[in-house]
């Protein structure tokens, strides 16, 4: 598209002006201000937006998804219950194994060692107490327990296993006097 050179600068006005020794020409084009805007953002802000603009459409609000709580797993059943009167119990361990198997009562003992075919009786353990126990060739145990009623006193035979689901390491006695193997 062809301009005519007059018209483009028609709209122009040109000021010239000499002052010390220099000579300045200043172009003031007038074809742009019929494209200024007729309305700046500053009248569409308070208080001088007298006539304010639609508001927006609403946003969609889905409704959040259906939160499931987790499911806890109930807590296991004590194998046993001891009814003791003093708040202490007597644990006869006995090693059923040819191998040796290290046992510490967490907070009353150090770690000691039970001889393969052996057996041990740990006196008056306050309750609640933690027996942890296990063989030293690092084989797999099976541990039976039975109670005696009238004593309050508990027998743990420690076994060789090969299925590693039985294999029990910790004995825990809680609060209640229930009974827990680990």
């Amino acid at each position: 598209m062809k301009t005519n050179i007059y018209s483009r600068w028609s709209n122009c006005r040109s000021l010239s002006a000499i002052g010390a020794g220099l000579a300045i020409v200043l172009t003031i084009s007038t074809a742009g201000l019929a494209q200024t805007n007729p309305r700046p953002s500053i009248f569409d802000e308070p208080p001088y937006n007298t006539n304010p603009r639609p508001a927006a459409p609403a946003p969609e609000v889905t409704p959040p998804p259906e939160v499931t709580p987790p499911v806890v797993a109930p807590e296991p059943a004590p194998i046993t219950i001891i009814n003791s009167a003093d708040g202490t119990v007597d644990i006869t361990m006995v090693n059923a194994t040819a191998a040796n198997i290290r046992y510490q009562v967490i907070g009353d003992t150090e770690f000691r060692t039970l001889a393969g075919e052996s057996e041990a009786t740990l006196l008056d353990l306050q309750i609640p107490t933690t027996l942890t126990f296990r063989r030293e060739d690092r084989g797999l145990l099976q541990v039976n327990i039975e109670t005696d009623a009238a004593t309050g006193a508990l027998t743990l035979t420690l076994d060789e296993t090969e299925n590693f689901s039985i294999d029990r390491t910790t004995l825990v006695i809680d609060q209640d006097g229930g009974v827990f193997l680990n």
